[in-house]
């Protein structure tokens, strides 16, 4: 998913410095993941707080 969305890593990528497109891109990734991984879904980008059982 973001190999794809070349304005998360590549600095010559026209909207690389957009903070605001970026957003919504990794957004829009987050949604695709907790859908695929509902256990994921505590994931709140770097804000987490969920509890691991082994």
């Amino acid at each position: 998913m973001v190999e794809e969305q070349c304005c998360l890593w590549d600095p010559k990528d026209a909207d690389y410095p957009k903070r605001k497109i970026r957003a919504k891109v990794f957004g829009e990734i987050a949604i695709k993941i907790k859908t695929q991984y509902p256990l994921m879904s505590c994931l709140t980008g770097g804000k987490t707080s969920f509890t691991v059982f082994l």
